[in-house]
């Protein structure tokens, strides 16, 4: 009970205090709560903000980010659609609005969106990248090969992309290239389970228990929280005796 009351007079001062600031300062205590990684508080001040402005764009623009990140994607589309009616030409906000779309399983529509910012930006790494991963699940390799290879160019030493682009190479049977993509990015990054991981999913697709055994050992060295690690390697170790 008093832990209830002494919530609901934090409360009261925040909001009273809220009332009392300008949209401003309230966006800038939610863009130091966002710096923090605090983005649920973030919300509720992006939030207070629009409540004195509906129109005020940088508050809507935050408020759809950090919905994005605090994972409620329904609620940060809602938020970005609307800023983009205020700013059609915001390719950041296109780029997070096409986010959403390529997870919520709605492919199409983030591809549209993602060549709209590369027709004013056709260097824009995240978007050459988000397209390449588009076509992935569109099961377009040829053309998720074409934009990964884009984006390196720009960003030449992007994990991500790299890793991405080994995948292809090895259903595409270049395993030679592969190794050396993924070597590239262990060579920047020996601790890159991610890299490890791939050189794993390669090993049990070619039938190499050990060496998938030696890529889980890595793993788990670089980090011993990795349950998903454990279990698989586990499971390894179970039927090779």
């Amino acid at each position: 009970m008093k832990r209830l009351l002494l919530l609901f007079v934090l409360f009261t001062v925040f909001t009273a205090a809220c009332k009392e600031q300008t949209k401003e300062e309230i966006f800038q205590q939610g863009m130091e709560f966002v710096d923090n990684g605090n983005n649920q508080a973030a919300v509720t001040l992006f939030k207070n903000a629009l409540e004195k402005d509906p129109n005020y764009i940088d508050a809507r623009l935050q408020l759809g980010f950090a919905y994005l990140e605090t994972g409620k994607y329904d609620k940060a589309e809602n938020e970005l659609v609307k800023a983009l009616r205020q700013q059609p030409e915001n390719n950041h906000a296109i780029l997070k609005l096409s986010e959403i779309y390529l997870g919520t399983g709605r492919t199409e529509k983030a591809i549209v969106q993602l060549k709209k910012i590369l027709e004013s930006e056709p260097e824009n790494a995240d978007a050459l990248f988000l397209l390449a991963r588009c076509y992935i699940v569109a099961k377009d390799l040829s053309t998720a090969e074409q934009y990964f290879r884009e984006s390196l160019k720009v960003r030449p030493a992007y994990a991500p992309a790299q890793l991405d682009l080994a995948k292809i190479l090895y259903i595409t049977d270049r395993v030679d290239a592969a190794n050396q993509m993924v070597d590239a990015v262990l060579k920047e990054d020996p601790n890159n389970t991610d890299a490890y991981y791939v050189l794993m999913k390669r090993a049990l697709t070619e039938r190499d228990r050990d060496e998938a055994i030696n890529a889980l050992i890595k793993i788990r060295s670089i980090n011993a929280d990795d349950l998903y690690a454990a279990y698989t390697l586990g499971m390894l170790y179970l039927d090779v005796g």
